[in-house]
């Protein structure tokens, strides 16, 4: 089992090198590895590294540095946030990208908001992605990073992946699946897509 900071390493690599412009995608082949575990905090810096890498492959932007950047400050992301705080670890990854590829700060202007309309988009992805708890890492990254694909194409032009009608494939691995009560739920195994 890898730790958490081991995961994050490999994350790294693995953006650093996908030259695609579907984050979902870049997830996906991450989660079907066992370097990442089914559940736990290392998929905030999944998500953000997975939109950072299809945001610069999109722009032609160098990944390297947002990369180092997005590890160090979504390690700050408390795990089981999503229980304790009412928000999910993963819609602050994609407001941790999203600040750092916009530059934004507490004291920026459209930027900051720019930032916050993200965030709130995905947050409402999370919650529209479900009828219950508990948490699913898989769930609610696949929710983030669908409306925040969705959030650069048409808020800001960005010429990243869209999907529309994704189904899960890891549901028959997790133990806490919630079935028909999940946006995602294809109720057969797949290889994390339909």
């Amino acid at each position: 089992m890898f730790s958490v900071s081991e995961a994050h390493e490999y994350i790294y690599a693995h953006c650093l090198a996908y030259a695609g412009r579907d984050a979902l995608e870049c997830a996906l082949e991450l989660m079907n590895t066992d370097k990442v575990r089914f559940h736990g905090p290392e998929h905030h810096f999944l998500t953000a590294a997975s939109l950072c890498a299809a945001w610069c492959n999109a722009i032609g932007g160098d990944k390297a540095a947002h990369l180092e950047n997005l590890k160090a400050r979504c390690a700050k992301i408390p795990p089981a946030v999503c229980g304790y705080y009412g928000v999910c670890g993963d819609s602050m990854a994609a407001g941790a990208c999203a600040s750092e590829m916009l530059g934004a700060s507490y004291l920026s202007g459209e930027s900051w908001q720019r930032v916050n309309e993200l965030t709130s988009s995905t947050q409402a992805a999370i919650a529209a992605s479900c009828k219950r708890g508990p948490r699913c890492c898989k769930r609610t990254t696949f929710a983030v990073l669908i409306a925040a694909s969705k959030w650069l194409c048409d808020t800001l032009g960005v010429g990243v992946a869209l999907r529309e009608g994704f189904k899960c494939g890891f549901f028959a691995d997790n133990g806490q699946c919630i079935g028909q009560d999940c946006a995602f739920f294809s109720g057969r195994a797949a290889d994390g897509e339909e």
